[in-house]
């Protein structure tokens, strides 16, 4: 007679306990998915829009070329290229 009523009251006592806590797991476990989701997209934005929004301001700038500018480009791009300024010949010597 003993187990029939401890299993019960054992089995109620986790339940009240369970009820009790788990709307204050869920509101932080809902706090911490947003906190990490604000700083993931804080990461991204900086990596999508950290140059102005200008990734394909080359590639836009190389389209847009006339041909005689093409042919230009391919024999010195040193001459457009701002980062990685390709030195001539006479550069290297100095």
């Amino acid at each position: 007679m003993k187990t029939n009523l401890i299993k019960p009251i054992i089995v109620g006592v986790l339940l009240g306990v369970a009820v009790f806590w788990i709307p204050f797991v869920v509101v932080r476990l809902f706090l911490l998915f947003i906190i990490i989701g604000f700083i993931f997209r804080l990461f991204m934005w900086r990596r999508w829009r950290g140059n102005g929004g200008s990734r394909f301001a080359f590639a836009d700038r190389i389209r847009g070329m006339s041909d005689e500018e093409y042919i230009a480009f391919k024999q010195n791009p040193g001459q457009y290229c701002r980062e990685h300024t390709a030195k001539s010949p006479e550069q290297k010597t100095n």
